[in-house]
């Protein structure tokens, strides 16, 4: 029998945002759609067979309709999931209300653990207590969450103990997605904000084995698999190419605009270079976003000589490892009752 295909759904639930991000590659904007527009739009993904419907914006928490909307996907028999960066979740009463309404999960933006780069990377100071308050709320109604992380030059070194801190004090964290910055937006008018991907490999090794050490799997977005050694599997582009995935976006001016990672298939936004061609990973690699090329060139892609199956075997014996581990401690956990 076929596994049912797992198929996400984007709704950008509004444009607006009450942080003003350094790294933000979608500026604010004053429009959006009535609560009629998202209906209809959740209407068409529901007819799509969509597995999830993922909320986004801007800040989707600031959109007066989203318990309304949660409760609305909910009733359509379909998960939610809310991108959000965590401010209006520092309400436990708020949290509460969205968990009523039929919510599930939450990614929420999470960049450092240092209070002083976490102000100058959000915009707004006071925000870090509310980041953190925001996790407790969750993890006291037992509301599962996620981690995002924009990896930018001023929280680049700091990640690791960042990756540590999650996991001594969020112990429950699972997952943590780490997103190399975008060279668009207010990035592009703050050119220091990007690191060069070259220079940022000894941090993103360490970023790496921290998830490792700590047992939280993570992926990470925008970085090539020159760049990921012995990590190839945890590239997102790299997972969404080996298991054939493909997401819809729903945006107000642009409609379901399909997003499919076939194997050996060129994603929209990305580029590669000469040297990729020889490379034995090329037909599950991206390479590099378009608009970090622009930044940067090109000259820093160069060929692996892993082939695709000793990565495929190296994630099969991770998986086995992890599943091992944790029947032992379910073992040992049965011993102590």
């Amino acid at each position: 029998m076929n596994k049912k295909k797992h198929i996400d759904g984007y709704l950008e639930v509004t444009h607006k945002c009450n942080q003003n991000c350094a790294f933000c590659s979608f500026p604010p904007k004053n429009d959006g759609m009535s609560f009629k527009e998202l209906k209809e739009k959740v209407m068409r993904f529901k007819e799509k067979n969509v597995s999830e419907i993922v909320l986004t914006g801007g800040e989707p928490t600031i959109n007066p309709d989203l318990p309304k909307l949660i409760k609305l996907i909910s009733d359509q028999g379909l998960p939610s999931r809310l991108i959000t960066n965590g401010v209006k979740l520092a309400d436990k009463c708020f949290v509460k209300k969205l968990i009523d309404s039929g919510l599930g999960r939450v990614a929420l933006s999470f960049h450092t653990h240092k209070k002083d780069i976490s102000e100058k990377l959000s915009g707004v100071p006071g925000n870090f207590e509310k980041y953190i308050l925001a996790m407790e709320n969750m993890t006291e109604l037992k509301l599962w969450f996620d981690i995002n992380t924009t990896i930018t030059s001023l929280n680049l070194p700091y990640l690791p103990d960042t990756v540590k801190f999650i996991a001594a004090n969020f112990p429950k964290t699972a997952f943590i997605s780490f997103n190399f910055v975008d060279a668009v937006g207010n990035s592009k008018n703050n050119f220091a904000i990007v690191p060069k991907i070259s220079s940022a490999e000894y941090h993103l090794t360490k970023i790496f084995h921290a998830c490792k050490n700590c047992g939280i799997e993570f992926h990470i977005e925008r970085v090539p698999l020159c760049y990921m050694h012995y990590f190839e599997t945890r590239s997102s582009e790299a997972h969404k190419f080996i298991n054939d995935e493909f997401i819809l976006i729903s945006r107000k001016e642009k409609d379901f605009n399909p997003v499919r990672h076939k194997p050996g298939a060129k994603i929209n936004g990305y580029t590669k270079s000469e040297p990729c061609k020889i490379c034995l990973l090329n037909d599950i690699c991206a390479g590099l976003p378009e608009d970090y090329a622009e930044m940067y060139g090109t000259g820093e892609l160069y060929p692996r000589f892993k082939s695709i199956q000793s990565v495929l075997a190296q994630e099969t014996n991770r998986k086995f490892v992890k599943e091992n581990q944790q029947w032992q401690k379910s073992q040992t956990e049965n011993t102590l009752l």
